[in-house]
C-alpha cells in the first residue's frame, strides 16, 4: 500500500491487453470512417450545405487527431496525481518529446471544442431573424474574411490556455524524484513505465479543476442553444423548404450533442470529476473513460451521414452500387431538388 496512490488502483494486465486492442481497432475503424464521410462531404455538390459542411469537416478534422493521438497513446493517468503514461506506441516517447505530443493532443482536444462552439454559432445565427442585432452587429463574423477571424480567435484561445499549462508543467526529473521519494507505489510505476510524465508539478493540478468547470458550462449552453434554436426555427416565418432544411439540420445537431455528451462529456467529467474530488481507482477508470473519448469521432461521423437526408441519400445509393456490380464508389453530385434560396 502506498501513501498516494495503491497498487490495486492500477488497471489490470488483462484490462491493459483489452484496452490496447480495442484503441488500435478503433483507430483503423474511425480513419476507414472518417475518410469515407469526408469523401462524400467533400465529392458531393449541394448548395443549401456549401457552408455548413465546412463546419461538420472542421469538427471532424479536429476530433479525428485527438483520437489518433489518444489511441496511439493509450493514456493510463495517474489521477489525483497529474500524471500518465502510456501502454502503445507513442508511449515510448521520451523526456520533450513526450511532452509535445501532450501538448499536441490538448490543442486538438481545444480544437475539438471550438469546433463545436463554431458549429452552434453558426446555427445560432442562422436562426436570428435578419434584422436582429446579432446578425447585424456581428454580420462580419461570417463574410469575406470569416476564416481569418476564426483563425485569429483560435490563436488568441490557443495562447491564453497554453501559456498557463506551459508555465505550470514541471521539471520532469525533479518530480520524479519528489513523487518517486513520498510513495513507493509511484517509485514502482516510474520504474516499469519510465516515460511516465506529468502536466502539473506536486500532487494536485488547478488546470484539472478549471477544465472541469469548463465542461459543465459547456454543456449548459448547449442545452441553452438548442432550446433557442429550437423555438427560433418554429417562430420564424419560413418557406416550407427552408423550414424543412432547418429542421434537418437541427436534428443532426442534437444526435451530434447527444454523441458528444455520451462520449465526451459525461465520461469527461467522471474523468476529471473524480481527479478534482479525489475518487479512488482512477488509473483504472481512466481507461474506461478513454474508450469512449477515441469511440466519438466515428459515431459523430454516422450522426452526420444518417440526419442528414442528402449524405444519407448517397450513402445508400453507394451501398446499392456496391451490392449490384461489386465497383468501387463512385463520386455522386447531388442538385438540390427544392427551391431552397437560403444559403447556409
Amino acid at each position: 500500500m502506498g501513501v498516494l496512490m495503491n497498487i490495486t488502483e492500477l488497471p489490470s494486465d488483462d484490462l491493459i491487453a483489452v484496452y490496447r486492442t480495442y484503441e488500435y481497432v478503433m483507430f483503423i475503424a474511425t480513419t476507414l470512417i472518417v475518410g469515407y464521410t469526408l469523401a462524400i462531404m467533400l465529392l458531393t455538390s449541394l448548395k443549401s450545405l456549401s457552408n455548413y459542411k465546412w463546419y461538420l469537416i472542421h469538427g471532424i478534422v479536429w476530433g479525428y487527431s485527438f483520437d489518433s493521438l489518444g489511441a496511439l497513446i493509450g493514456a493510463i493517468t495517474l489521477f489525483p496525481l497529474p500524471c500518465y503514461y502510456g501502454v502503445n506506441a507513442a508511449g515510448s516517447l521520451r523526456g520533450s518529446s513526450q511532452v509535445l505530443y501532450f501538448f499536441i493532443g490538448f490543442n486538438c482536444a481545444m480544437g475539438k471544442i471550438l469546433a463545436v462552439f463554431l458549429q452552434f454559432e453558426h446555427r445560432f445565427q442562422q436562426a436570428l431573424p435578419l434584422d436582429s442585432w446579432y446578425r447585424k452587429k456581428l454580420d462580419f463574423l461570417h463574410g469575406k474574411y470569416e476564416v481569418h477571424y476564426r483563425i485569429a480567435l483560435y490563436i488568441i484561445l490557443g495562447a491564453s490556455i497554453n501559456a498557463p499549462v506551459f508555465i505550470s508543467l514541471p521539471n520532469q526529473v525533479e518530480q520524479r524524484q519528489l513523487l518517486s521519494d513520498m510513495d513507493p507505489v509511484l517509485a514502482y510505476i516510474y520504474q516499469q513505465h519510465p516515460t511516465t510524465s506529468c502536466f502539473s508539478s506536486g500532487t494536485e493540478s488547478w488546470v484539472v479543476r478549471i477544465t472541469v468547470l469548463w465542461l459543465l458550462v459547456v454543456v449548459m449552453t448547449e442545452v441553452f442553444l438548442l432550446s433557442f434554436i429550437y423555438s427560433s426555427i418554429h417562430r420564424l416565418k419560413l418557406s416550407v423548404n427552408t423550414y424543412r432544411l432547418q429542421v434537418m439540420l437541427f436534428w443532426s445537431l442534437v444526435a451530434q450533442m447527444a454523441g458528444l455528451f455520451v462520449f465526451i462529456m459525461a465520461p469527461g467529467l467522471v474523468y476529471l470529476g473524480g481527479a478534482t474530488l479525489g475518487v479512488r481507482n482512477m488509473p483504472t477508470i481512466s481507461v474506461f473513460c478513454f474508450a469512449f473519448f477515441i469511440s466519438h469521432t466515428g459515431i459523430d461521423c454516422l450522426m452526420v451521414l444518417f440526419f442528414i437526408k442528402p449524405y444519407r441519400n448517397v450513402v445508400l445509393r453507394n451501398f446499392g452500387i456496391l451490392h449490384r456490380s461489386s465497383r468501387a464508389w463512385e463520386p455522386t453530385s447531388i442538385a438540390p431538388n427544392h427551391g431552397i434560396k437560403v444559403v447556409h
